[in-house]
């Protein structure tokens, strides 16, 4: 395929004076940039200056927002993080730690010539490669690196509608939670933050992957669950957390971020508890839709898990352009139970938590 190249500007090829040229921008600089996405209902959580702050504060990648904007309104949106890492090279990701973060193009044309710009960006700032996580619509030129199921709840027909669409297996693991005593308690706290972060080292580890650092999770409690932006939810067995769920919110959308429990007491069924608890939350306030967040090809028992809460399925597609051949990318299958699975299971957390704290900046 022949290099991408920049396109005129949008002023040239579409006759509209109000439109503005495409404009590299950083949210952070921009404390009007919430009210600028609330004018384009595709925007969402991801595509928010909280998030951008939480990746900038954490790993220190510099935000680099490729927009186009008519009268005011937000009409074109392509978020992107300047990764520079002496272990992994430097390279554009849309964006890091994200399962889904789709740019926001108002048409083909438009999506053609802000690809154009991204790529002409990355050359002069050395990446070896851009990646975009999310590149569904318009892309067909593109073809993927990766792809992940996505699951998404409408949550508009209401509680009562919606509980009896879940497959009874669903129903069940909450009816059983009840009896079981599982309590939920909705937070934002430290505390909270803490005792999901005790939970997700487990989890981690049990996945043999090492957690993230404990300070990407003080940035997200400043800049997320501080501002309103975020929830916690967490199960309760005798008082003491043993299930807790992160989620993220903007306007009417809710993504499910994090999960974590204690697998000792997963007959408890707590889990089921903690999002059947955010569920009726998030109804109650007024939430449309409620993302599951990515699930990989392979993973068909977590695929049934998400598929039990009525949600629509559809796929992510992750999209990798190289600079070096001037071509798009395909990722190695991802794999588990490999040599660095075995040892992050049996390498004690002290020791995990540390080598996460190490590694997670260079990962994107």
């Amino acid at each position: 395929m022949p290099p991408l190249t920049a396109a005129a500007p949008l002023s040239r090829v579409n006759a509209q004076p109000a439109q503005s040229d495409p404009a590299v921008l950083n949210p952070l600089e921009h404390s009007d940039w919430e009210d600028l996405l609330a004018t384009n209902p595709q925007s969402g959580f991801f595509h928010s200056s909280a998030w951008a702050k939480v990746l900038h504060e954490s790993y220190g990648y510099t935000p680099r927002y490729f927009t186009v904007r008519e009268n005011g309104r937000l009409v074109a949106l392509w978020p992107m993080m300047d990764v520079r890492s002496w272990l992994t090279g430097k390279r554009g990701v849309s964006l890091p730690f994200t399962d889904e973060c789709p740019p926001i193009f108002s048409d083909a044309a438009g999506a053609k010539r802000l690809t154009a710009q991204v790529t002409e960006e990355g050359r002069n700032r050395g990446w070896k490669y851009w990646e975009a996580r999310g590149l569904n619509h318009f892309s067909d030129e593109m073809p993927a690196s990766a792809a992940y199921y996505s699951h998404i709840l409408n949550l508009a027909a209401g509680r009562d509608a919606i509980y009896e669409r879940f497959k009874g297996s669903v129903r069940t693991a909450v009816r059983k939670a009840e009896k079981s005593g599982i309590e939920t308690e909705t937070s934002r706290s430290w505390e909270a933050v803490n005792a999901f972060y005790q939970l997700n080292c487990g989890t981690r580890q049990k996945h043999g992957l090492p957690p993230q650092p404990i300070d990407f999770f003080r940035c997200i409690y400043d800049n997320v669950l501080q501002k309103n932006l975020g929830t916690i939810v967490l199960g309760l067995h005798k008082k003491q957390p043993i299930s807790a769920a992160v989620f993220f919110h903007l306007g009417k959308k809710v993504i499910y971020k994090y999960g974590a429990s204690n697998e000792m007491f997963k007959e408890l069924c707590a889990t089921n508890m903690v999002l059947w608890t955010a569920i009726q939350q998030f109804i109650a306030e007024g939430r449309e839709s409620f993302h599951f967040g990515r699930s990989a090809m392979d993973n068909e028992g977590l695929r049934k898990f998400k598929l039990g809460w009525a949600t629509e399925e559809s796929t992510i597609k992750y999209v990798k352009y190289d600079f070096a051949t001037n071509a798009f990318l395909k990722d190695e299958p991802e794999t588990g139970g490999g040599w660095t699975t075995r040892v992050f299971n049996l390498m004690p957390q002290v020791l995990s938590r540390k080598v996460g704290a190490l590694l997670y900046k260079h990962v994107a």
